[in-house]
Parts: C-alpha cells; sequence; structure tokens
C-alpha cells in the first residue's frame, strides 16, 4: 500500500515536468508551420485588400461560405473528439482488468485533468 502511495505521488510531481518538456518538444516541431501559416494568411490578407468593396456587398454570402468551410473543416474532428470523449470510460474499464496500476494512474491523471479544465474554465468566467 505504501509503494502505491509513493507511487502516485511521484507520478503526479513528475506528471507536469513530463507535460511541460512534452508540450515543449511539439511546440518546437510545430513552429516552423505555425510561421509559414502566418505568413501564408497575411499575404492573402495583403493580397485581398483591394476586394474589400466587394467583399462588402457580398458579406452575408461570403459569411454563410465561411460556416459551411467551418463546418466541413471541422466538423469531423468535433464528431471524432465526442467519440473519443464517449469511450473514455469503457477503455478505462478494460485497462482495469488488464492492467489495475496502471488503470488506476490513468483514471487518476483523467480526474485531474477534468478538475484543472474546470478550473480554468471558472478562472476565465470572472
Amino acid at each position: 500500500m505504501l509503494l502505491i502511495l509513493l507511487y502516485l505521488i511521484g507520478f503526479f510531481i513528475a506528471l507536469p515536468f513530463v507535460l511541460i518538456a512534452f508540450a515543449f518538444d511539439i511546440f518546437l516541431r510545430l513552429l516552423p508551420t505555425f510561421i509559414a501559416v502566418y505568413v501564408i494568411f497575411l499575404a492573402i490578407g495583403i493580397f485581398a485588400l483591394p476586394l474589400k468593396p466587394i467583399m462588402n456587398k457580398y458579406a452575408k454570402q461570403l459569411n454563410t461560405l465561411g460556416k459551411i468551410t467551418g463546418f466541413v473543416l471541422f466538423g469531423p474532428l468535433i464528431l471524432l473528439l465526442i467519440g473519443t470523449v464517449l469511450s473514455l470510460p469503457f477503455v478505462l474499464i478494460y485497462s482495469l482488468s488488464d492492467n489495475p496500476i496502471q488503470s488506476l494512474v490513468i483514471t487518476f491523471a483523467i480526474i485531474l485533468v477534468v478538475i484543472l479544465v474546470n478550473i480554468v474554465n471558472s478562472r476565465l468566467k470572472r
């Protein structure tokens, strides 16, 4: 019991550092892509500036076209995320039957993430 307790304490102490290192590594790998996308959007904005009177004339149609494009691009991603969240309890049950200690750690990590997300949401709503 003491070993499990020490393991969990060590896990929760090390988890933020591991996540920070992982996120920073991913960010460094994606940074050139972010810069390229920013430059592309900047160029599109500069080249589209003479079209502003036309865009003002057809603002409602362009807004509708933007909403349809966003739905087509991000709709499958949202459905995938919803499916992932809905399947999470079944994955945890399967993991519990396969490896109880690892499943316990994963369950605590997910609970911690949910708590942190709720705290951040409540802070942002103020």
